[in-house]
């Protein structure tokens, strides 16, 4: 089993140099960050599943901290040393019981939770927003917990939590037409969250992209004065390509010698009259042609069947959705479909049609 990363990113109106950068290990991401830190850069967007790190560096100046892959109580340690000295919680991330968390210099009061149900983050957010307080940052736990953090602000704000793709976009274009930007955005697995604020201007996102789709859509956004807001990564299964079948097939119709008849009254065809070996090169849900040949009527009903071929031909179960139950007149013809997902046994020498009667 191999494994894939994707990204998800939202672009909101901006100024000023940008850097963007996926590490896979702590000590990487740590190099970088001090990099971009003596240049005058400071993180404005982060995720992490794991040690794999994508992060988003702006202009900035201040004091900034930083720390990754700890527990609970070690980051609640943190952030109240952190506070004390001025510094306020900008990014959050949680991932299977360790924590992620960015700390840059700020002002007025701070609020955080981790671990919350759907209800628990709905009442909390509710109680946080009538005291002046807005989302600064979410996450997803691999749960499906919301962990969030809340900074004080003004203005309109609506979030969305769920299960289904499509239904973001339909929020996503309904707060749109509000007026609203989206701002903040997380992603695991089939669940998606995205917080929209009050603000002027255009905004893109996208989710689901490669690497080099990623890098792709950047060099564009950057040019349109765009900047990156919220970043996300996943890690998706990629599934190893089907086996190919050889293609071991008797592709002749067989008739029993009980019915007595030759099988070259018959000829078999793909759907749109090439070779049927040419159109059972895909043997998955193919459709093909039974046709008879003139100057011949038999009497039905009758049914394709397929055969595997051993030593003595030995009949297999295979999708058929077609029992023809007509009396054909000469040169008519009958369309069936199959699905055939059966490969070549050890010992076996192809498989075979057979047209027998019911």
């Amino acid at each position: 089993m191999s494994y894939e990363w994707r990204y998800s990113a939202v672009w909101r109106p901006g100024e000023g140099k940008e850097y963007l950068w996926v590490v896979s290990d702590v000590d990487s991401f740590k190099q970088k960050d001090d990099e971009y830190f003596a240049k005058g850069f400071r993180i404005a967007a982060i995720d992490r599943h794991w040690e794999h790190h994508v992060a988003v560096w702006h202009p900035g100046t201040g004091e900034q901290h930083w720390w990754s892959g700890i527990d609970s109580d070690e980051f609640k340690t943190k952030d109240a040393e952190y506070f004390a000295k001025g510094l306020r919680l900008v990014a959050l991330d949680t991932d299977g019981g360790d924590f992620l968390g960015v700390w840059r210099s700020g002002s007025g009061g701070q609020h955080w939770q981790s671990g919350m149900s759907l209800q628990h983050f709905h009442d909390l957010d509710n109680y946080y927003f009538a005291k002046g307080y807005r989302l600064a940052a979410i996450d997803i736990d691999h749960d499906g917990y919301v962990a969030a953090v809340w900074r004080p602000g003004t203005g309109a704000q609506h979030w969305w939590y769920g299960n289904s793709y499509d239904d973001f976009k339909v929020n996503d274009s309904q707060q749109s037409a509000k007026g609203m930007r989206l701002e903040l955005f997380d992603r695991r697995e089939t669940h998606w969250m995205g917080v929209w604020k009050s603000g002027p201007g255009p905004y893109h996102w996208w989710t689901g992209i490669t690497m080099d789709e990623f890098t792709q859509k950047e060099t564009g956004y950057i040019s349109q004065g765009l900047r990156l807001c919220a970043v996300d990564l996943i890690r998706i299964v990629v599934q190893p390509p089907p086996e190919k079948v050889e293609k071991a097939l008797v592709l002749r119709i067989y008739i029993p010698s009980v019915v007595g008849v030759d099988s070259a009254f018959f000829t078999l065809s793909g759907p749109d009259g090439t070779a049927f070996s040419q159109a059972a090169d895909n043997l998955t849900h193919t459709q093909g042609v039974l046709k008879l040949s003139s100057g011949y009527n038999p009497v039905g009903p009758w049914q394709v069947r397929c055969q595997m071929i051993f030593h003595a031909p030995t009949e297999q179960n295979v999708n058929i959705d077609n029992t023809f139950t007509n009396s054909w007149a000469s040169g008519n013809s009958a369309t069936f479909t199959y699905s055939l997902e059966h490969y070549i046994p050890e010992g076996g020498l192809g498989w075979q049609w057979v047209l027998v009667k019911v």
